[in-house]
């Protein structure tokens, strides 16, 4: 577990190990009116990490930091998509197929979409999405 001081941008220590235990008592060896004024908490959805903040600075608003945010997104997405092909194709997705065909994009920025995108967007997803399931998500 990594701690910074964001205001200072300044690495305050590294912790070894994955779990849970080393972070809680290097928390624990800090000054009481230092833990009081943390306010945020930033983590990786870990169930772990999320427990030392719980224990041990109990009042911390948690943040997930924005690349799990976004490995979290896409996953879902991708289960979403192979789970409307898997139901409307019967299959986990082939060259052809409307979703299969659009995956990539699924993942890109807009602004990093070519011009015409969102009408094959459109014209993919009439065809492999029917109820509007991926379209959503």
């Amino acid at each position: 577990m990594v701690h910074l001081n964001l205001r200072r941008t300044t690495l305050l220590d590294v912790v070894p190990g994955r779990g849970g235990e080393s972070p809680k008592k290097w928390i624990a060896n800090q000054p009481k009116n230092w833990c009081d004024t943390i306010k945020w908490g930033t983590l990786d959805l870990s169930g772990p990490y999320k427990s030392v903040f719980r224990s041990v600075l109990p009042n911390t608003t948690l943040v997930v930091d924005p690349f799990h945010l976004i490995q979290l997104a896409n996953k879902r997405l991708y289960e979403c998509r192979r789970q409307v092909q898997q139901e409307v194709l019967g299959n986990r997705g082939r060259i052809g197929d409307p979703l299969y065909r659009i995956r990539r994009l699924l993942n890109m920025a807009k602004e990093r979409l070519a011009e015409g995108a969102n009408e094959k967007f459109t014209r993919l997803f009439e065809l492999g999405d029917p109820n509007n399931q991926v379209d959503i998500a």
